[in-house]
């Protein structure tokens, strides 16, 4: 009878590590939000990139490029971004630095339909430094 329970109990350890782990994604500063029951990261490096997924195990990232980079392939930040639902838009706010015609750093948004195509500001930033640092 102790038998048993000592094979069952081998059987759930060696079953829990023969389950590998998911890869790992490379960013930062992530956002999650659920849209049609498709769970969708933001996060920052390089650029704003997006991940889908159905499980949130199982994550497939969108186009090869980042869908907000406002100086691809410079020494530049678009990163940190916030999302919000207003009406049928998608806006994404985020934080911008050290891109031309941006003096220091701000904060700027884009806006997207589907989550997968965004047009960004070009307009006035919504928050932007008044004195040097």
């Amino acid at each position: 009878m102790k038998i048993i329970p000592r094979f069952l109990a081998l059987f759930v350890v060696v079953s829990l590590r023969a389950q590998p782990a998911p890869p790992a994604i490379p960013m930062h500063d992530p956002v999650i939000i659920r849209q049609d029951g498709i769970y969708y990261i933001f996060a920052t490096g390089p650029g704003i990139t997006v991940w889908s997924s159905p499980d949130m195990v199982n994550w497939t990232r969108y186009g090869d490029t980042p869908v907000v980079d406002n100086s691809p392939g410079k020494a530049a930040i678009s990163g940190d971004p916030q999302l919000a639902k207003i009406g049928d838009t998608w806006v994404m706010f985020y934080f911008g630095a050290f891109y031309p015609g941006v003096k220091g750093a701000v904060n700027r948004f884009a806006c997207s339909y589907d989550l997968a195509h965004w047009t960004d500001w070009t307009g006035t930033n919504l928050v932007e430094p008044s004195e040097p640092y």
